[in-house]
């Protein structure tokens, strides 16, 4: 494997705005700028710190973040984050891309992919020729980088088992519609898979799929994290206390006093909106967009929860005292 540089603030990466994800990263999508090779437009970038600003790399087992991913690049191992919203697992994969200067392109599962979005396809020319264009998928194997299979259990299996010759000890791909051409992997090439199991619109992986992660991370909640970007230390003691009584990735757990199983999960990322929109907007109206992210009938808990610490959370966020008055019916 060549030696992995660490780049500067490239002038070709996506110019995007502030979409939180994680534990303190923002990874911006918007405003689309293609990074450019021999002056072929590219559909993948290279992270800037501009993309995961704050992020803070975990340490499992003794094991830092960037070493499992140097190790999975290193062996020509798949790496499989599962685990609940608003983790960091997206995150951690374009940090990494970006300290070690590496490509980065992100193929989100959805029912409505289709091959020629992911392999490429035949595009009209100016002279009325065609000429074959590497779709995101095909780009990255083709010239190496880190390839992200984002919410794989939302991948539709059509497309999923096209793949099983990547994942497995051929890393190679078919584009049949480019005279059957095989592109081997490059051997910089890192594939990571994140998904967020048992939530609804999900499906099981197949085995044969699931066994071609060599490498299976598990990114749980973590109030270490949460306590270095949250204010509040009352925010995150109730956000433990709900997480006891989520479903989650466990269906068997034990139910709350009043017997609610909340179903949504409590992300970081739900934690940071309310002390960000109470600091800068209202607490009132913090209060309010919190309990929206909830089911119906799960929003009379979690007002009843707000309320009862109300006095604790506008002293930790530095607010003046008023009551709260929300009518959880005007919520959507």
């Amino acid at each position: 494997m060549s030696t992995p540089v660490t780049a500067p603030i490239s002038p070709y990466a996506i110019d995007v705005k502030n979409l939180t994800v994680g534990y303190g990263s923002n990874i911006l999508m918007k405003d689309l700028n293609f990074t450019v090779n021999n002056g072929e437009k590219r559909i993948s970038f290279v992270p800037t710190a501009e993309h995961v600003s704050n992020y803070i790399e975990r340490t499992i087992a003794g094991v830092k973040e960037h070493q499992w991913f140097d190790f999975a690049l290193q062996n020509n191992l798949n790496v499989l984050l599962f685990g609940e919203a608003g983790t960091g697992k997206t995150s951690s994969v374009m940090n990494f891309a970006k300290e070690r200067g590496l490509s980065f392109y992100s193929l989100a599962g959805n029912i409505a992919l289709e091959p020629s979005q992911i392999f490429g396809s035949d595009r009209p020319q100016p002279d009325g020729t065609f000429k074959w264009v590497d779709g995101g998928l095909t780009e990255v194997v083709r010239n190496g980088g880190v390839l992200l299979l984002n919410e794989l259990s939302f991948a539709p299996a059509r497309i999923m088992t096209v793949l099983f010759s990547l994942l497995d000890y051929r890393r190679s791909i078919t584009l049949m519609d480019n005279g059957n051409e095989v592109i081997h992997a490059h051997p910089d090439l890192l594939i990571v898979a994140d998904m967020n199991p048992s939530y609804r619109g999900t499906s099981l992986l197949n085995e044969a799929l699931k066994d071609r992660f060599e490498l299976k991370i598990a990114y749980e909640y973590d109030s270490a994290i949460e306590k270095r970007i949250l204010t509040s230390s009352t925010l995150i003691d109730l956000a433990r206390d709900m997480r006891k009584t989520s479903r989650g990735m466990d269906s068997a757990v034990p139910t709350s006093d009043n017997g609610i199983v909340f179903e949504t999960p409590i992300s970081t990322r739900l934690l940071k909106t309310f002390e960000k929109v109470a600091k800068g907007l209202s607490y009132d109206f913090a209060v309010y967009n919190f309990i929206n992210n909830f089911e119906p009938e799960e929003r009379g808990a979690v007002k009843i929860l707000l309320e009862s610490l109300e006095t604790n959370l506008k002293s930790d966020l530095g607010l003046q005292f008023e009551s709260i008055d929300v009518d959880v019916t005007e919520t959507v």
